[in-house]
């Protein structure tokens, strides 16, 4: 007797607001709605956190920014502040998976336990699935495999670290291109907003 394979279906939600300049913000989220969808999301979420608490690693000690992704600066900023207000020189390698993972699954869990439902992004930011005033649902997608759809408009920010030197360009939040000038920086994102699908921040 042969069984049935179960395919797993994973629904992901592109919802947003189109803003007085009739521009779309928007972010793909997971619907999490069921205990099977949240062990995967976790499961998922513990690989980025060990990825995000090895860019911290790899970059200056004590020193806000100089991480590859927005994400492991805002992760790595939270880190110093909590080693500074605990009085350590280091947090351990146990210490920090945990601290982050805490921060980004604990509301994700919280929410799902009391509404039943919870959409979450792919860094981990959650949200109700009630949409505010002005927002929209875009588009629905379901998917065999837990793997974010792709934004199809990019996001080109042009940044400096506090106390930092360098200029970074972004793309959707990931380093692009550092230079030594803020006009080197502006120019190429000048250049990459000429092509298709590149919005303003």
């Amino acid at each position: 007797m042969v069984k049935d394979k179960v395919t797993k279906c994973y629904q992901f939600e592109r919802m947003g607001f189109i803003n007085a300049n009739d521009e779309i913000r928007d972010c793909w989220y997971l619907l999490i709605d069921s205990d099977q969808v949240l062990k995967d999301w976790l499961e998922l979420n513990a690989y980025k956190v060990l990825d995000i608490w090895n860019e911290i690693k790899e970059s200056p000690a004590y020193q806000a920014g100089h991480c590859r992704t927005e994400a492991g600066n805002a992760f790595k900023v939270l880190l110093i502040l909590r080693a500074e207000r605990e009085a350590k020189r280091n947090i351990s390698f146990v210490e920090g998976i945990n601290y982050i993972e805490e921060l980004t699954s604990k509301t994700v869990i919280n929410l799902y336990h009391k509404f039943g439902e919870v959409c979450v992004n792919r860094n981990g930011g959650c949200r109700h699935r009630i949409l505010g005033e002005g927002e929209q649902l875009f588009e629905l997608v379901r998917k065999d495999e837990l793997v974010f759809p792709q934004s199809k408009q990019l996001k080109v920010n042009v940044s400096q670290w506090d106390g930092g030197t360098h200029w970074y360009v972004t793309i959707n939040g990931e380093i692009y291109k550092k230079f030594d000038t803020e006009g080197e920086a502006q120019r190429l994102k000048k250049k990459l907003k000429l092509k298709k699908g590149i919005a303003d921040d």
